[in-house]
C-alpha cells in the first residue's frame, strides 16, 4: 500500500473487557464507518478481527483482513500490518 489504510475494528467505542460487541453496538459502528469511508474515499480498508471482517463481507465492501490485536494476536497483527504498509 502506498497510503495508510483505514483500520476498522467494527465498533469504535468498545468497552474494555467485553469480548463481542452487541448487535446495537455494531449498527452504531457501521454509521461511523460509513462516515469515514466518505471522508477517506479511495483509501484502502483493513479490518481488525473477524467481527469487522464479517460486517464488511456482508455489505460487499472491499477490504483486507488482519487479526484483532489482542494480547495473543499482537505479533501477527503487527506482521500483517507491516507487510500491508510496505506494499
Amino acid at each position: 500500500m502506498n497510503v495508510f489504510p483505514i483500520l476498522w475494528n467494527a465498533y469504535p467505542f468498545h468497552p474494555h473487557g467485553n469480548s463481542t460487541p452487541r448487535s446495537a453496538d455494531l449498527k452504531v459502528g457501521q454509521t461511523y464507518f460509513q462516515g469515514l469511508v466518505e471522508i477517506f474515499d479511495g483509501f484502502p480498508i483493513v479490518t481488525a478481527g473477524k467481527t469487522a471482517q464479517g460486517l464488511l463481507d456482508r455489505i460487499g465492501m472491499e477490504h483486507v483482513s488482519v487479526p484483532y490485536p489482542n494480547n495473543a494476536q499482537q505479533s501477527r497483527f503487527r506482521e500483517r500490518m507491516d507487510l500491508l504498509i510496505a506494499g
